[in-house]
């Protein structure tokens, strides 16, 4: 019984929209690969299967650096963790710099295993606040050989 009420107490700190979308942004991506290519950009947006899952989404353009990932295109999510629409700029200047320590380790893991990557964690938002947040990391290719973009479905919660 013990461990029924730890599971519940856990299952509280990650709300299942958070599970949700990682979930189901690993399903769309795993869908596509599965079609014999690393999906591409332009198979995720407009995503017209899953209009509410482009509010987590955001796709960047890897840099020659990992902290000169450009922003392609960013949903609700994205765009409120960086204070306005971030399209055009770097990741690493638009995200809270304690999530983008967290994010950035898997943007990196994701470009070189060729897989998606979770991070999740603590961070503080722009405006001071504490948060969790839990993201998945993919990779995408232009011409299914070179990982040169990243797709990203995030979420948080403020505590």
């Amino acid at each position: 019984m013990a461990r029924q009420a730890d599971q519940k107490e856990g299952d509280a700190s990650l709300p299942r929209e958070e599970r949700r979308t990682t979930a189901l942004a690993l399903s769309l991506w795993i869908e596509k690969w599965e079609k014999g290519h690393l999906p591409s950009p332009d198979d995720f947006l407009p995503n017209p299967h899953s209009p509410e899952l482009y509010d987590h989404f955001f796709i960047a353009e890897l840099g020659r650096e990992i902290n000169q990932s450009t922003f392609t295109c960013a949903g609700r999510i994205p765009a409120t963790l960086a204070g306005s629409d971030p399209t055009g700029k770097t990741i690493s200047d638009c995200f809270p710099p304690s999530l983008w320590d967290s994010l950035s380790y898997s943007v990196t893991t994701a470009a070189v295993t060729r897989k998606p990557t979770p991070a999740s964690g603590y961070f503080i938002t722009n405006d001071k606040h504490d948060a969790l947040h839990r993201s998945l990391i993919m990779p995408l290719s232009r011409n299914s050989v070179n990982i040169d973009f990243v797709l990203g479905a995030v979420n948080f919660k403020p505590l």
